[in-house]
């Protein structure tokens, strides 16, 4: 597992990035298999229509990528979950 103080080294490298990135970017770090929109907003404790901006702001920028899609158990609909393009 990744250390929380690792994981805040990474945002900090990218100093491009608002808090409201490096929080998303913080969380799909931690789930190295995969995390969805609906959970990182969980996570977070931010509104899911803030955390699909986010993402997609870190997608464009290369950061992270779709790790599967498939069936969010809580909601029964196919979704996408996302992880780093690279580790770190």
């Amino acid at each position: 597992m990744i250390r929380q103080t690792s994981l805040f080294a990474y945002a900090d490298l990218l100093p491009k990035l608002n808090r409201l990135e490096k929080i998303v970017l913080n969380c799909i770090a931690e789930h190295s298999t995969g995390i969805n929109d609906r959970q990182i907003a969980i996570e977070t404790g931010l509104e899911k229509n803030c955390v699909n901006g986010r993402r997609n702001a870190l997608m464009k920028k290369g950061l992270i990528r779709e790790a599967i899609r498939s069936t969010d158990i809580q909601t029964g609909k196919l979704v996408i979950f996302w992880k780093l393009s690279r580790v770190v």
